[in-house]
């Protein structure tokens, strides 16, 4: 949670708790740079996109564009996040980044294949804040599931080049958090990817679902998706509920934190990937919070249906303006939608403790 978001949580969230379409700035706004990327992953539903608009002729954000929405968001407090594909592919990233963080606390998601001893430090150098690292397990599961051989070590060296430099500039960031997505193929490595975690200097792992809903991921046809359930989750060959509470009992020992996302218990991640979980005590307020910016500049709530394009409007005028108003009416008449299943932004209604 973010700078502002903690302490002033029941405050931000007052528009979506009585139902309005407006909403007060946002507390992060996220940036897809890119949709190429390095590797092959399986579960990636995102190439579908990359293929769809790698013929489109329509050009990135540049790295002076992204600097101009930045501005517009409130300085030393909007979050910036960065993710891909790829973010190390965006031609510009150092340029990016630098920029960024001079005004704004910034995170990204990366493989980590990209990031060598010289970008380490000027990571480290520019005080940017948090690193989600995409490890899907220990080295053959991940590998397996990347496509591509020497990426699980890749992330590692990465992982651990970062944290030296943290301690030769004696700097306290970037935090760095390992994502794992969980499959039937990585479920039995968890334990041991827990186990690695502390001594590389990572402190916090999530655990996410596998998200089947492609139009989180592809550009969507019109808001019918809504109503449209996601494709069924590859089920997993054993006790899911009791292998996740093994993890978060392994982690408690090694005081790593462990994090399921979305917020749910053990049973619930089951029953997901049982295909019968129940979505009535979870709601969503992320389209009241934050802002998802593609790399041609359209702006998402979080399917990807145009709410407008920065190339083309103000960020001020696209966040409350009539057609993201509208959605927000929706949702929150809806609470979610048929589509949400899977998705790591939901937020439970009467919040458990994850490990339960």
């Amino acid at each position: 949670m973010g700078i502002i978001e903690k302490p002033l949580k029941g405050f931000i969230e007052l528009p979506f708790k009585i139902g309005v379409g407006a909403a007060f700035p946002p507390v992060r706004v996220n940036f897809t740079l890119c949709y190429r990327c390095n590797l092959n992953c399986r579960h990636c539903l995102q190439r579908g996109e990359f293929r769809k608009m790698r013929g489109s002729g329509l050009q990135e954000l540049t790295a002076s564009e992204v600097a101009s929405v930045v501005r517009q968001t409130l300085p030393g407090l909007t979050r910036i996040g960065l993710c891909g594909g790829e973010i190390f592919l965006h031609p510009e990233i150092m340029e990016i980044l630098a920029s960024t963080a001079r005004r704004n606390p910034v995170g990204f998601t990366t493989n980590g294949a990209l990031i060598d001893s010289n970008r380490a430090k000027e990571i480290v150098r520019l005080g940017i804040r948090g690193i989600l690292f995409s490890i899907d397990g220990t080295e053959a599961a991940h590998d397996s599931i990347r496509g591509v051989p020497g990426t699980f070590r890749k992330a590692i060296e990465a992982i651990r080049l970062l944290d030296s430099w943290k301690r030769s500039l004696e700097r306290p960031y970037p935090e760095i958090s390992i994502n794992t997505v969980i499959m039937g193929d990585n479920v039995d490595s968890l334990k041991e990817l827990v186990e690695v975690a502390p001594e590389i200097g990572v402190r916090t792992v999530e655990v996410q679902m596998m998200d089947m809903q492609a139009y989180r991921f592809t550009s969507a046809p019109d808001q019918s998706i809504l109503y449209t359930a996601p494709a069924p989750v590859p089920p997993v060959p054993r006790d899911l509920a009791k292998a996740i509470r093994e993890v978060f009992d392994r982690a408690a020992q090694l005081k790593v934190t462990m994090r399921l996302k979305p917020e749910s218990a053990p049973d619930t991640f089951a029953a997901y990937y049982a295909n019968r979980m129940d979505l009535s005590g979870y709601s969503c307020s992320f389209p009241w919070k934050n802002i998802i910016i593609s790399p041609y500049g359209d702006v998402y709530p979080c399917y990807m249906i145009s709410m407008g394009n920065v190339r083309e409007q103000s960020l001020a005028k696209i966040w409350n303006g009539a057609t993201f108003r509208n959605f927000r009416r929706v949702l929150s008449k809806a609470r979610l939608f048929p589509g949400c299943a899977g998705c790591c932004f939901m937020s439970r209604t009467n919040p458990v403790r994850s490990g339960t």
